[in-house]
């Protein structure tokens, strides 16, 4: 799980640091950050790893009991 976050958040930075992506509420880029980081699947892997190793934990917990 940890190196499936990891190459999730290697993954967003490349994309950010490869575009010169600025941060910021009000970024010029806006339309450009949604189009190549947001609605992307690959973007979110970190999320999903997450998501997958708390199932995990949440299981494991319930089985204990």
């Amino acid at each position: 799980m940890t190196s499936i976050a990891l190459i999730g958040i290697a993954t967003n930075f490349y994309i950010i640091w490869s575009n010169k992506m600025a941060a910021g509420l009000f970024a010029p880029q806006d339309v450009l950050i949604f189009k190549l980081f947001i609605n992307k699947p690959y973007t979110k892997l970190y999320a999903v790893a997450m998501g997958i190793y708390m199932g995990y934990i949440y299981k494991s917990i319930q089985q204990d009991d």
